[in-house]
Order: C-alpha cells, then sequence, then structure tokens
C-alpha cells in the first residue's frame, strides 16, 4: 500500500489596524460608530470589515449576555416568585 502525501495549501492574510479592537479606544468608538451610519450595504461585503465585526461581536455577544441577559431573567424569575407565591 502506497501512502500519498496530503498537502494543501494554507493562505494567511494579515489586517493590521491598530487600536480598533479596543473598546476602550477613541479609534475604535469612532469606528463602530462610522459603521453605523454608513448607508452604503455594499461596504459590508468588504472582507476587512467581515473580519472586524466577527472579531468585536464575540465581545459584544458575551458582554451583552452578561450585562443585560442573565439580569433580565433574574428579574424575571423574581416577578415570577411575586406573582406567583408571595402574592397569591
Amino acid at each position: 500500500m502506497k501512502k500519498d502525501k496530503i498537502e494543501n495549501e494554507i493562505r494567511v492574510e494579515i489586517l493590521d489596524i491598530p487600536y480598533i479592537c479596543d473598546f476602550n479606544r477613541k479609534e475604535c468608538l469612532a469606528f463602530q460608530e462610522a459603521l453605523s451610519k454608513v448607508e452604503d450595504i455594499q461596504l459590508f461585503n468588504n472582507r476587512a470589515i467581515k473580519a472586524l465585526i466577527d472579531l468585536q461581536w464575540y465581545i459584544a455577544k458575551v458582554q451583552t449576555v452578561k450585562y443585560l441577559f442573565i439580569p433580565f431573567l433574574i428579574y424575571l424569575a423574581l416577578y415570577v416568585v411575586y406573582s406567583n407565591v408571595l402574592n397569591g
């Protein structure tokens, strides 16, 4: 039995935009503000813009769950307990 080599090409692309991923920097906030006001939707077909949004989406998703969704679930549970158990 003959073993074949498995070779695949790997393409690495680097996008270096300083401070764009740090939510505490004014450059990042200005970039996000500019993206939110874009009227030409074709801008979002750009691979660099897609990569930046994908990178920042994970951070935003974690923060949304941590600071909005979990407190809402706690509030909902307390409301159900209050309205059904304590209030009769």
